[in-house]
């Protein structure tokens, strides 16, 4: 956690509410993001995500799969899935 910023949690496989929500891409475990295909992710314009990026969360809870469609901040357009609990978000009040 970086000076200045809120505590942050992963995201939970039962979470809701998470629509809108700004995460930070997060895997301590892995040398690069992987997204729900286990292959690294890209976001659909070609660019590839990476540790610590923040990104918005479009969808409201994990699907089935634990996967959740996330976007770069302002541009919507630009989209890769993820892991639910590749994804950090702040702790709510």
């Amino acid at each position: 956690m970086m000076s200045g910023e809120r505590p942050a949690v992963t995201v939970g496989l039962d979470q809701h509410g998470l629509r809108g929500r700004t995460a930070r891409i997060y895997d301590p475990d892995s040398d690069f993001v992987i997204d729900d295909s286990l292959v690294p992710a890209e976001f659909t314009d070609g660019t590839p995500a990476y540790h610590g990026q923040y990104v918005k969360i479009a969808d409201d809870t994990p699907n089935l799969y634990g996967a959740l469609t996330v976007y770069k901040p302002g541009e919507p357009n630009k989209t890769v899935t993820l892991q639910h609990f590749n994804l950090a978000v702040a702790v709510e009040d």
